[in-house]
């Protein structure tokens, strides 16, 4: 682990297809987060997304909601993800670029909301998504809303691709 860890080897991580084929009872006993502590280039994947239930961005959405990972981990594995991939280096370079202006857009867009109202977007998904889950099996104005694993994923209206997991 130490030589994996020392030569920033990639390591590309399916948690769906690891949980479908046993090597975890479920979710929550994932290793991804022990791996990201120990300093492994660690990237989230698919894997047969048929078979195993998920494309990428399921695998995101079920290991955030299962494992207590955070804002700095999402960067982590997305820097990592284009760290490892097969770009040229100036590609690489310019989306490690877009992926730091994204966070810092999404930590001074925090930072303006919790001094506005700290409970802004738990408030659109409480009264909002959750209810037109309930009521139509529609997560309303969320991407996804999972009563039984209790989060949702709520899209920016604004941007294009920015998602929040709650």
């Amino acid at each position: 682990m130490q030589r994996l860890a020392q030569d920033r080897i990639a390591l590309t991580v399916c948690p769906l297809s690891n949980t479908k084929l046993c090597v975890f009872d479920d979710m929550s006993q994932h290793t991804i987060l022990k791996m990201l502590d120990r300093g492994l280039k660690v990237t989230v994947n698919s894997d047969d997304p048929a078979y195993f239930g998920g494309y990428m961005n399921q695998n995101f959405a079920e290991t955030f909601a299962s494992l207590p990972l955070d804002a700095a981990a999402a960067y982590t594995l997305a820097r990592n993800s284009f760290e490892a991939s097969f770009a040229e280096r100036a590609q690489k370079v310019k989306w490690v670029d877009r992926l730091d202006e994204s966070f810092a857009r999404f930590a001074a867009a925090c930072a303006r909301l919790a001094a506005i109202d700290s409970n802004a977007l738990w408030k659109i998904v409480d009264v909002r998504c959750v209810p037109s889950q309930q009521a139509t099996g529609t997560p309303g104005q969320c991407t996804v809303v999972n009563l039984d694993k209790r989060y949702a994923i709520l899209k920016d209206i604004v941007g294009r691709s920015q998602h929040l997991l709650i």
